[in-house]
């Protein structure tokens, strides 16, 4: 191999490990990208993973309240049926003394 060759054999090698070094930069800052977007993502799912949560409580809340409600509501009813009741029975006894 003549001095030239060697030198041109070594540039060609000096260029690949330059090209080899920039490759490997570029793969390690997209990594650092990935690391970065992995722990937003990560965050974004603690943040909505709460979200969900507090929906999910307001949801059994909710459901409670509207069971409740509809307790008392059938307790209204059966007081209002008694009261409709005793209406109607004094409107008898009333009518009665009235010769109705």
């Amino acid at each position: 191999m003549t001095g030239d060759e060697m030198e041109r054999t070594m540039q060609f090698i000096l260029e690949q490990q330059a090209q080899f070094m920039a490759n490997i930069q570029r793969l390690q800052e997209a990594n650092a990208r990935g690391d970065e977007r992995r722990e937003f993502d990560a965050e974004r799912h603690a943040r909505e993973a709460e979200r969900l949560a507090r929906v999910e409580r307001a949801f059994v809340q909710l459901t409670e309240l509207a069971v409740s409600a509809h307790e008392r509501m059938g307790e209204h009813d059966a007081r209002l049926a008694n009261v409709e009741e005793a209406i109607v029975m004094l409107t008898r006894l009333v009518g009665g003394k009235d010769g109705k």
